[in-house]
């Protein structure tokens, strides 16, 4: 038994309500189990009983253990002076009372098949599925969907808050949403580094020269750290003296070359190719916030899949020597969806939690319903539980998977709350 689950059974009444007795041998009946509390004192607030024929109402503590008030000190505590019950799992002292607050000792009421589910849920060891997957055929659809509705909710809300973050630090919207989609633009592998970019090289500075995409390029890449040296032909010149004259002038410091990850990747997702493209879209759109925030997904796709990288790029991955072959006129489908996921449906929720405007928030949430869903590592683990149906589900299990399976967080999920409460109802 650990607290955490003792005060979980507390709460949800986990046990059986009719016939409860204190250790002293008094009827016990809770009228209200109390409100959790987090800071100090008591774990439950306002609980109210009747013990007997007198009613009362006041705190509820929880220990695993009679002896844990006293271990814990709480005798001498003032926080505690208005227990009027103490909930243990053993009550393992002479006197039936502590410091003459009634006892109830739990283990008497609880199912012991609360403990075995439990035991399967969190004690386990984690592997690859989540822990609840042999109980997954036990589980009601409609506890399914409540569960993607937190989830995703819970994700979106905790990329949100990154988005934010940036904001606070800028207090521009427009500088926000460029920060925002070069961290999406770096995909996992070098999204902390166009990140870094981002910050180092301020999109007022580069919207000086927009008409001139030498300058863009020179400044990107220069910032970037990958520019060549010495250099390779007569593009990585030019771009060296370009870069030279701008980072003089605007007091810019670049990042070193080793932020950047090139291994295991496609050529296309190179960052030198990418740089292009970013370059690209920088020189094409003015207004990034505007793109983000109100342009619907069709408009969104067409910019992202119609990004021209000048001449030098259309036959090159990285500096140096010409492919065989021409690079991709624009983005592919899959990589246009993950910025979407990652660049838009976030931005819209972070600037909706901000402004208040829930209208953005709903926005976000249909443009990742009418997404196609992401087939990787993650949701293929749920296979047999939960087939995503779009971009919504997906994220929604990537999300889940992380922040509550592997964190073994199964006391504040939907299912792992639904199978506990099935284990309590079962006949003992």
């Amino acid at each position: 038994m650990q607290e955490a689950l003792l005060h979980h059974i507390w709460h949800y009444r986990y046990f059986r309500t009719p016939g409860l007795f204190l250790v002293d041998g008094r009827p016990l009946m809770i009228v209200h189990p109390g409100t959790h509390n987090t800071h100090q004192g008591a774990d439950f607030s306002q609980a109210q009983l009747q013990i007997g024929n007198q009613s009362l109402q006041g705190d509820v503590e929880i220990h695993l253990r009679s002896s844990d008030w006293f271990k814990h000190k709480h005798d001498r505590q003032a926080h505690y002076r208005q227990v009027v019950l103490h909930v243990v799992w053993q009550h393992d002292m002479d006197a039936p009372h502590t410091e003459g607050i009634p006892v109830l000792e739990l283990r008497h009421y609880v199912n012991p098949q609360v403990l075995n589910t439990y035991r399967q849920l969190v004690l386990s060891p984690i592997h690859r599925r989540p822990l609840c997957a042999p109980q997954w055929q036990a589980v009601l659809p409609l506890h399914k969907i409540d569960m993607l509705e937190k989830a995703v909710m819970r994700r979106m809300e905790e990329k949100a808050q990154r988005i934010l973050q940036e904001y606070e630090s800028c207090t521009l919207w427009e500088e926000t949403a460029y920060r925002a989609l070069a961290y999406a633009w770096g995909l996992a592998q070098n999204a902390t580094a166009f990140l870094k970019l981002s910050r180092q090289t301020p999109l007022k500075v580069l919207r000086k020269h927009r008409n001139n995409s030498i300058a863009i390029e020179a400044m990107l890449f220069g910032q970037s750290g990958l520019l060549p040296t010495p250099p390779l032909d007569d593009y990585c010149q030019q771009l060296a003296q370009e870069y030279a004259f701008y980072k003089h002038k605007f007091s810019l410091k670049a990042l070193p070359a080793t932020e950047w990850k090139f291994l295991r990747m496609r050529p296309g997702s190179f960052p030198t190719f990418r740089l292009a493209q970013w370059a690209a879209l920088l020189v094409q759109q003015d207004l990034l916030h505007n793109l983000l925030l109100e342009s619907p997904a069709e408009t969104l796709q067409k910019t992202f899949a119609s990004l021209p990288v000048s001449d030098y790029w259309q036959w090159r991955y990285r500096f140096g020597k010409k492919g065989a072959r021409p690079t991709p006129s624009g983005m592919g489908k899959q990589m246009i969806y993950t910025l979407l996921i990652n660049a838009v449906v976030p931005y819209r929720v972070a600037y909706g939690l901000h402004s208040g405007k829930k209208s953005y928030i709903q926005s976000a949430m249909e443009l990742l319903q009418a997404l196609p869903p992401e087939h990787n590592r993650i949701t293929r683990l749920w296979a047999g539980f939960v087939e995503p149906q779009s971009a919504y589900d997906s994220q929604a299990l990537i999300g889940q998977y992380k922040q509550a399976c592997l964190k073994k967080e199964c006391l504040s999920c939907v299912i792992g709350n639904h199978l506990l409460r099935k284990s309590a109802r079962s006949s003992s």
